[in-house]
């Protein structure tokens, strides 16, 4: 893959994970009677998706991944991710380790966001992967 194409997933991925938090937290603002979106909660969303864009260089590489090397790239993309993002949510007081069933709602949550992103990541993914099988056949044909 070339630089020029790792660096426009990185900046995809970016808008991708910033839109997606923002759309949990306007959700989870409408859902309870806590406000979520201010300016300094806005920051830490910015800095989250530039760090955990930038983490998902680990899933690139320059030769043909196997699968098991894919699964294991995944594996350790997850586990940066959820690292940065705990990390993150600690110091901007969105998580309190006092509370148990804060926790598990951010787990959830963090759980929910990354399987969306990943999902929609994939599809993009896919849709390109066949275009460009579509534009070979076409050529080969002829």
């Amino acid at each position: 893959m070339e630089k020029r194409e790792i660096i426009r997933g990185v900046i995809n991925q970016f808008f991708l994970i910033f839109t997606i938090i923002m759309i949990a937290m306007l959700s989870l603002e409408r859902l309870s009677a806590v406000e979520y979106i201010h300016t300094n909660n806005i920051i830490g969303v910015l800095i989250l998706a530039a760090l955990t864009s930038l983490a998902s260089l680990v899933l690139y590489s320059k030769k043909e991944q196997r699968r098991a090397e894919a699964r294991v790239r995944s594996a350790i993309h997850l586990v940066i991710v959820m690292v940065l993002a705990t990390t993150i949510a600690t110091i901007f007081r969105w998580l309190r380790w006092n509370s148990p069933a804060e926790v598990a709602v951010w787990l959830a949550l963090f759980l929910v966001v990354y399987a969306i992103t990943s999902a929609v990541d994939y599809f993009q993914t896919k849709k390109l992967a066949d275009n460009l099988n579509e534009r070979l056949r076409q050529r080969y044909k002829s």
